[in-house]
């Protein structure tokens, strides 16, 4: 091979590298369309960087935010962004409200899929021009979905908690149920305790989070919830609407002296018909 052609190899080589470099970071496969469930001139499109997702793959979820077809910059219409990624069994969970900006509208998050199955992600847009306390939930302005299946063996599994107080570190989370019924109103209280028993006071400039998942991943509802003082402890009214097991996820922040602490739990609920 004489010089010319050796030149004319390599520069193949790296263009044919550099072709497969360009087509791994932008070729994404788009995921079944999602279900918006609130607001429908708001559209998020899910996508992945491969058709297929296995168990212990970490997968990042590109999402792109159109209002009436129009790539929205949701930041500059005061709007923030929330995500919560669940397995059909529970033993998978994800809750982020940082996701990674790629460009105006357009956001990524990678996750690690620990169960083979069915998964639901749901997206909602949040007003903040609504304040802070009435963001969420029912107030959120945008609630989105879209489901996905990964094959593949367990890797890890979350294990929610049956029973109604949790060990994290030194501390407990507990929580009290009152209601538990389909189709009712049912308050959750929640507080934080230390090894010795004592509640602790939970940091009052920072909301709770709670996640509540219900059977076959019908039903999601979220918030960030400010304690109730003096007695320190969240406060909860959710109407589940089915009966089964639902995921009760939560994380409060507990403080001990100069102390603080962010406790997360997975609990599981049973409600009854």
């Amino acid at each position: 091979m004489n010089t010319a052609t050796r030149r004319i190899a390599i520069l193949v080589t790296i263009a044919a590298i550099g072709g497969a470099v360009y087509w791994l970071a932008t070729h994404r496969t788009k995921l079944e369309s999602s279900t918006t469930v609130r607001n429908s001139r708001y559209t998020i499109d899910v996508e992945v960087g491969d058709t297929s997702i296995t168990t212990n793959d970490n997968v990042r979820l590109t999402f792109t935010v159109r209002n009436e077809g129009k790539i929205a910059d949701i930041y500059s219409e005061n709007r923030v962004v929330h995500y919560v990624i669940a397995s059909e069994n529970y033993q998978d969970f994800f809750h982020t409200f940082a996701p990674e900006v790629k460009t105006p509208g357009v956001f990524y998050i990678d996750h690690t899929f620990t169960q083979p199955g069915r998964y639901r992600i749901w997206t909602e847009l949040v007003d903040t021009k609504k304040g802070k306390d009435l963001h969420h939930n029912q107030n959120a302005e945008v609630v989105s979905y879209v489901d996905l299946t990964v094959t593949g063996r367990a890797t890890q599994a979350l294990a929610p908690i049956t029973q109604k107080t949790a060990e994290v570190g030194p501390y407990r989370v507990n929580y009290q149920a009152e209601g538990l019924t389909a189709g009712q109103p049912t308050t959750l209280t929640v507080h934080a305790s230390n090894s010795a028993g004592q509640t602790l006071p939970v940091f009052t400039d920072e909301p709770a989070i709670y996640v509540i998942v219900g059977p076959n991943l019908s039903y999601m509802s979220h918030s960030h919830t400010k304690p109730a003082l003096p007695n320190n402890r969240i406060s909860i009214t959710e109407t589940l609407p089915t009966a089964g097991n639902y995921l009760f996820w939560t994380e409060v922040y507990a403080q001990e002296g100069d102390h603080y602490a962010a406790l997360q739990v997975p609990f599981l609920l049973k409600v009854e018909p």
